[in-house]
Order: structure tokens, then sequence, then C-alpha cells
């Protein structure tokens, strides 16, 4: 019954806690904990969500933060913060709760920044998927470690003309929604052994990747054989 919210209108990351199920149509919240964490801003950018993906195993959320152009990590594990009740403001008017705290010092930083209006955000493992709403692009980031820190992997463009959600589906393909289109598209991912570009599939050498390679200009790869090979790569 936890809940993490992308709170665009304050520009706030904000955790909810029902504690119980209240049932179908029931609206006694008076057990509710509801925590904003004011110090992590998150920039609302017009029609593109931000999503956010959970590490259950290190307790690190990951957010798009769109309007502001990046990735933000929180450590939702870190028992440091510190906490102050909300008197009023953004409760006035509603129903009291358990708790409606401010928090604040927890542990947070910067994954990743320059990117074009992030919206979908996925995990696999230790690395993590981005979307970017701006140009249709899929980034891929190899995560440290502790989950604080990444390096850009690879990126794929899209046909998509409003590229927002991703996920990981069955046999590990990734799943976009292109919201211009109203369509949900999967991606099928192919063994590169030699990471040279060309599928391991349709690959003549799937283990040398200088296969291409035209060591003498004359238009014939080193690595061909027969009419379509080069008998003196040199010459």
């Amino acid at each position: 019954n936890v809940y993490w919210y992308n709170d665009g209108y304050y520009g706030e990351l904000v955790r909810y806690d029902f504690k119980a199920d209240h049932d179908t149509g029931e609206d006694d919240h008076s057990d509710g904990v509801v925590r904003r964490y004011t110090e992590v801003q998150l920039t609302h950018a017009f029609g593109i969500p931000g999503h956010m993906i959970m590490d259950k195993d290190s307790g690190i959320l990951y957010i798009a933060d769109a309007g502001a152009n990046r990735v933000l990590w929180v450590n939702t594990d870190d028992t440091t913060y510190n906490s102050q009740t909300i008197q009023s403001g953004y409760n006035a008017g509603f129903e009291e709760l358990a708790e409606y705290s401010s928090i604040t010092g927890i542990e947070w930083g910067v994954l990743a920044t320059g990117l074009n209006r992030p919206s979908g955000i996925a995990l696999d493992g230790d690395q993590l998927f981005v979307s970017q709403n701006g140009n249709g692009q899929i980034v891929a980031y190899d995560l440290s470690a502790d989950g604080k820190s990444a390096s850009q992997l690879d990126s794929v463009q899209t046909s998509a003309t409003s590229i927002m959600g991703l996920e990981i589906g069955p046999n590990g393909h990734l799943y976009y929604v292109d919201n211009g289109r109203d369509e949900v598209i999967r991606i099928d991912p192919f063994a590169d052994e030699d990471g040279d570009g060309v599928g391991d599939q349709v690959d003549d050498f799937p283990w040398v990747s200088s296969q291409w390679r035209d060591t003498d200009g004359d238009g014939y790869g080193d690595n061909l054989s027969g009419w379509q090979g080069d008998s003196c790569p040199t010459v």
C-alpha cells in the first residue's frame, strides 16, 4: 500500500502509505502517512509524464525529471532524514492523517543530465532505460554497484512521434508507448558478439569486429572470400 508520486503541481517527490486496504468505495484515510520530500525538486513538462522506477534490492528510486531534462536517484532506504509535521498549506481543508510531514536531509542526486524531455523509465538488472519524448530516442545506462551513478551504454532511435512509458517484458523485450500514434511497440534485442553493429544471426563473422574493414580501400572487405571478398586485403 505504499506509492511514490511525482507531484508536478508542487514540484516535489511524495510518498503515500495507506497502511491498510480501505476497500472499494471507502474514504476513511485517517491511518494514512504522507511524506513530502521537499528537497527533491521535480520540474513538470506539460503533457509529458515523468515516470519512476524502484530498485527494490537497493532501495534506489529513479525519476525521469522531464522539465529539467535529467534523471534523479533517491535513496529511499536512507534513515538519516529529518521530519517536520506540516500544519497547514498543502492539507488545508482536508481530512486529518496519521502523519503529514515534510522530509529533508535524505540522500539523493542526479544520475544523468542533458536529456531531451525524459519520460519513460525501466530497470533491468543493472541497466536503466530512459525514453526521451523530445527526440524519440531510448538511451541505456549501466548502473554502478551502488546505483548512484551510471555510464551511458547505447541509444536507439525509434519512430515514435511522442514516446512515453517504457517496460521490460517477457524474454527481455523492451516495450514503449507512442502516445502520438496510440501504439505500444516492442523492441526485439539481438546479439552482437563482436560489437560491430551487425546482429549475430546475419553476421558472416560474428566474432570478428574487423570483418567490414577495407584496409586497401578497394571496396572489398578484408575478411570476406570469393567474388565479394578481397584476396589481397593490403593491395
